[in-house]
């Protein structure tokens, strides 16, 4: 081989190693470029775990929350059918209470009614009482003033006789 084949293939080479070596630092500039955002990658990747057990814990609570406000919605339905209970026996002795109070009504009413008669009644009776103690007091006052009258004739017949006896 000629030395103008060997300065070519030289240069050749050293044309290629410089293109090699570009080549080298350009995949290393990738390099650091993917490690670089390998680790990005993987401080996104440690957020996304911490961010994952964070959502991991709020599970938990909700889950625990969710309990708690099943037991309480239990409750609430359990009180909700006690209030039930209680307003339909309060309706039922609203009710009882009203027949009551209507049946007490009616007894008034009654009652009223018995009281007028009675009332009424009791008028006539003292009317008819007046009317005789009326009668029985004029009667009397009459046959009072009959024996007085009688009683004055009785003693003008007395005093009469007394004249005649001593004269």
């Amino acid at each position: 081989m000629s030395q103008a084949t060997l300065d070519l293939i030289l240069v050749e080479l050293r044309n290629f190693r410089t293109e090699v070596n570009e080549e080298f630092q350009h995949v290393h500039a990738e390099i650091r470029t993917l490690k670089t955002d390998v680790q990005e990658l993987k401080a996104d990747v440690q957020t996304l775990k911490t961010d994952v057990q964070t959502l991991k814990a709020d599970v938990q609570k909700l889950k625990a929350d969710v309990e708690i406000l099943k037991t309480d919605v239990q409750k609430l339905k359990t009180d909700v059918e006690t209030l039930q209970t209680d307003m339909e026996k309060m309706h039922k002795e609203q009710q009882a209470f009203g027949k009551r109070l209507n049946s007490h009504k009616e007894m008034y009413a009654q009652l009223i009614g018995t009281t007028v008669s009675i009332k009424n009644m009791i008028a006539e009776q003292n009317e008819e009482l007046e009317r005789r103690v009326f009668y029985q007091f004029h009667s009397q006052a009459a046959s009072i003033e009959v024996l007085y009258r009688e009683q004055l004739s009785m003693k003008r017949d007395i005093e009469l006789l007394k004249t005649a006896i001593q004269a």
